[in-house]
């Protein structure tokens, strides 16, 4: 079926392939019956992201006009890739947001910070390895070993089930530009800001972090592991149509170890851009007195943690949670 054109005229909007009158929250539903019956567990998982994202835009008529040079904006549903793009848009934004079941309310706080103060035909999506695997995306084995789930290639502890997957990102986003962070994170600003700085010479844009914490306990009891250019990858602006990412293979995220891809191990020096540090501010690293931040990280442990319940900014962190529950 390929990708389906629509066109948005008020509150409706006409399909072609067949010329016929629905909303596009009947066109999503449609599509997530037919990857249903396919069994494609990614694609239902998109369709039901995009389902809350066509509400959303449902009510951005006026904002997506000034994008478009005809009257009419158009929307693509793109069914393989399973998400939703402007047509003839100079480039296609993404937010990828890791995903780890034992830090369920983490994810729903990126996910809701992000939602709430990021206007526009930005796509939000959860990294789940769940479905990842079953794609065949994602094949590194993994272990549980003394309570921890271990990476076997790397034959060190994985603090998180995306902490490796993430680099699947540009194979995910297709093009454009695609921007990754972790699920222990509380979005303060509009992601649009983040996108307007993203310089095209560069294949990966992060906060540069001079960050060389001891080896010992973070989160959860998970080890604090040391590695070169720790915590950049934790935000990371991919530049999806650069020829440099291209070398970033399936295969080599399924056989590298982590700490290889950690480092950006793909790239020479000169491709990778510096973001400012707002971006990607570490709780108990991090000034707020010197520092406004547009994205808070706690990487050591999110407020919900023993321990961690008064760091900066945690009743932000609360508030956005009871956002998102209520």
């Amino acid at each position: 079926m390929g990708t389906a054109l629509v066109v948005w005229r008020k509150n409706r909007i006409r399909r072609h392939k067949p010329k016929t009158t629905r909303t596009i929250c009947e066109v999503i539903r449609e599509i997530g019956r037919d990857a249903e019956d396919r069994g494609d567990v990614l694609t239902m998982h998109r369709v039901e992201e995009a389902h809350d994202m066509a509400k959303r835009m449902y009510h951005r008529l006026l904002f997506y006009r000034k994008f478009f040079d005809d009257k009419e904006p158009r929307i693509a549903w793109d069914k393989q890739a399973g998400i939703i793009s402007r047509v003839n848009m100079v480039s296609r934004r993404s937010v990828w947001i890791g995903f780890d079941p034992r830090e369920a309310n983490a994810y729903a706080v990126a996910r809701q910070s992000v939602m709430s103060r990021t206007d526009g035909a930005v796509g939000v999506h959860g990294l789940v390895l769940q479905y990842l695997r079953s794609r065949g995306l994602y094949t590194r084995p993994t272990e549980i070993r003394d309570g921890r789930l271990w990476d076997v290639i790397s034959e060190a502890p994985m603090s998180t089930e995306f902490a490796i997957s993430r680099f699947l990102t540009p194979f995910l986003a297709e093009k454009g530009w695609a921007l990754f962070i972790d699920a222990d994170m509380l979005v303060r600003g509009d992601l649009n800001e983040i996108f307007r700085k993203a310089d095209p010479q560069y294949a990966v844009m992060c906060v540069k972090h001079k960050f060389d914490p001891p080896e010992g306990i973070k989160m959860d009891g998970q080890a604090q592991t040391r590695y070169a250019r720790k915590n950049w990858s934790s935000v990371m602006l991919f530049n999806v149509d650069h020829p440099a990412n291209e070398r970033l293979t399936v295969a080599m995220v399924n056989t590298l170890p982590g700490r290889d891809l950690h480092r950006f191990c793909w790239l020479e020096d000169h491709e990778i851009g510096e973001l400012p540090p707002e971006w990607n501010f570490l709780v108990g690293f991090h000034d707020p007195m010197f520092i406004d931040p547009k994205i808070v990280h706690f990487t050591d442990g999110i407020p919900t943690m023993k321990g961690y319940e008064n760091v900066p900014f945690a009743d932000e962190w609360r508030r956005e949670l009871f956002r998102w529950a209520s």
